[in-house]
């Protein structure tokens, strides 16, 4: 359990909003790319999970007592298995390039 005051708290919620709404947004264009075939340019690298919004705030901004969780360390290896499933998937389906 975290021992943290009413302003970290603050800050913890709102970050942990923007993560949420940053996977949201990462799911939303995976999606799109696997039912619309669109290009996956960065999305099947290795690093993938270490690039995206939210793998830039769990690894970079992420507040210092939030890293503290057991909780928080736990999303590590879940995140990198969900980008490296998607980055399966996307693989196996061919982008389909439009030219305008």
């Amino acid at each position: 359990m975290l021992n943290i005051n009413h302003r970290e708290t603050t800050e913890i919620i709102g970050q942990l909003n923007s993560a949420v709404h940053y996977h949201e947004e990462w799911f939303e264009k995976v999606t799109q790319q696997l039912v619309c075939r669109q290009p996956h340019p960065g999305e099947i690298s290795r690093d993938a999970h270490r690039g995206c919004h939210f793998g830039h705030w769990y690894y970079h901004q992420a507040h210092p007592r939030l890293k503290e969780h057991p909780g928080f360390q736990a999303i590590e290896p879940l995140h990198k298995q969900m980008h490296d499933s998607a980055a399966r998937l996307l693989s196996a389906s061919p982008a389909q390039y439009v030219r305008g």
